[in-house]
């Protein structure tokens, strides 16, 4: 109980120190009907990454089984967003790349602007697609768990969504991890909603206890049907984010 407590205080105080910024969400209202750009770049690949005792003991072992990660990731947001009564539209299938939204909207100071050289994607997003926000999801180093055991506390990350494990002379515990980089684009006006509350919170440890996930057969071999409750996990984390995102927008 006491480590629990342990994790809880240094999580929140690391959320509080990342959340307090002179970064504020300025005033975001859409209507129903609203479009909303939807870009989710990320493969369909589960990795499994172990941290045993020691680190001889640590792997990364990719999955690549069609278990149609990414269309599942992108129906998640889109039925969220239709489901507010807004319009989705596919930034891919729209031509849209990363390239043409990293970087978009940035901030300076405690002011949001359009980033150098962004003007002309901004643009044709807000004229040529009609667009009112743009929700991405990218595949990015993730928090996966926070161990604190009367010390420092050890945080550890994962590179690529998936199955985590820990185990310490011990049970293994597992967590599904949406390894996933949010950005929450407002076009007018303009900010990145997934960098102010609530958004911001909502996707800091994007990490599904599996309680009840069964030791699987081979610990170093596990088969799609033992990664079927990874995936439900991550979408489930994927489902959260999605809600808050789209209260982020204020649809009236």
């Amino acid at each position: 109980m006491r480590l629990l407590l342990l994790a809880y205080i240094a999580l929140t105080s690391l959320l509080s120190g990342c959340a307090t910024s002179p970064l504020s969400a300025p005033a975001v209202e859409l209507k129903r009907g609203d479009r909303v750009g939807i870009l989710v770049e990320t493969s369909d690949t589960l990795t499994h990454t172990h941290v045993g005792t020691t680190v001889f003991n640590n792997f990364s072992t990719p999955y690549p089984y069609d278990m149609a990660l990414k269309s599942k990731v992108y129906q998640t947001v889109e039925n969220t967003v239709k489901a507010a009564g807004l319009q989705a539209v596919n930034l891919s299938a729209a031509g849209v790349g990363s390239s043409d939204l990293s970087g978009l909207i940035e901030s300076s100071g405690n002011q949001w602007r359009t980033g150098p050289g962004k003007e002309a994607a901004l643009t044709r997003l807000k004229s040529d697609l009609n667009l009112r926000a743009v929700v991405i999801i990218r595949t990015a180093r993730a928090l996966a768990m926070v161990e604190c055991s009367g010390g420092p506390c050890n945080f550890r990350y994962v590179n690529e969504p998936g199955l985590f494990t820990r185990s310490v002379f011990g049970p293994t515990r597992y967590f599904a991890v949406a390894a996933y980089q949010w950005n929450l684009y407002s076009l007018d006006p303009v900010a990145d909603l997934a960098r102010v509350k609530p958004l911001v919170d909502t996707v800091y440890l994007p990490s599904t206890p599996l309680r009840g996930f069964k030791d699987p057969a081979d610990f170093k071999k596990l088969t799609a049907d033992e990664l079927a409750p990874v995936l439900e996990g991550i979408l489930e984390s994927v489902q959260t984010a999605a809600t808050v995102a789209v209260q982020s927008l204020n649809v009236k």
